[in-house]
């Protein structure tokens, strides 16, 4: 015979159930909730930095990178890169033209551009190209030598900005007798590139300008007529200009 007494302990047993289903519901309902945040807070930062190949593990805090993301920037850089190939090759294609248009080759006469730090006011200094390269630079020779950017034995290829060309190779060009000699010798392939000595810029630039130092230009003070005994220039080879006393104009007197 059942008392109150154990229909009172089956009713506490079924509440106690009940409750424990509640409380299991509304944790599951929680968690689910938790769950679906994080994925909402992964698609917004995921759109956000433009990556759309993330995956959430559940159960840890970490984002993982699917394999596509990785494919994808693979791909990008690979398109990159060959766009930057394609456009360093015209680039080139159209650098080698225009140093094509100058007609620059062996035995033609070019102006070297000097620096103003060689030289306050510089002057062209004349020369023949010896070697052309392909991308515009070349090896020069004057009378006095190879000419270098410091006077050192190592090659000095000029850059295709830094020269302009007088004459071509079967054009003629108003030089002196020297320098003619040394283009002839470099177009008859009679030169002798290794044997020659080198100039530098500045040694070449105080030759031209008659210069006994880098900034002052040598000049007599002869007022009648050139002496070779008296006349400073003769005395030094060189010839007589517009800063000298005679003007220039004299007549030399043996």
């Amino acid at each position: 015979m059942t008392t109150n007494d154990d229909h009172s302990d089956v009713n506490e047993t079924i509440a106690f159930d009940d409750d424990m289903t509640a409380m299991k519901r509304e944790f599951d309902t929680k968690l689910e909730s938790d769950n679906d945040y994080d994925e909402t807070i992964l698609k917004m930062d995921s759109d956000h930095f433009g990556v759309k190949d993330f995956t959430f593990e559940q159960g840890t805090d970490e984002t993982v990178v699917g394999p596509d993301h990785n494919d994808k920037r693979l791909d990008a850089m690979l398109k990159r890169n060959a766009r930057q190939e394609q456009l360093a090759n015209k680039a080139m294609k159209q650098y080698a033209a225009g140093v094509k248009s100058k007609g620059v080759s062996c035995g033609a006469i070019v102006t070297l551009k000097v620096d103003h730090r060689v030289h306050s006011h510089p002057y062209g200094l004349l020369g023949v190209v010896y070697k052309a390269a392909e991308t515009g630079g070349i090896l020069v020779v004057c009378e006095h030598g190879v000419i270098t950017s410091s006077g050192t034995n190592k090659d000095f290829w000029v850059p295709n900005d830094q020269y302009k060309v007088v004459a071509l190779a079967d054009e003629r060009a108003a030089i002196t007798e020297n320098l003619q000699q040394v283009r002839d010798a470099v177009m008859n392939g009679k030169y002798k590139y290794a044997e020659q000595p080198r100039i530098s810029y500045a040694k070449y630039h105080d030759i031209i300008i008659q210069s006994t130092s880098p900034t002052k230009r040598g000049r007599c003070s002869c007022k009648k007529g050139c002496k070779k005994s008296t006349c400073g220039c003769l005395k030094k080879n060189l010839t007589c200009h517009s800063g000298c006393g005679c003007n220039g104009n004299c007549q030399i007197e043996k």
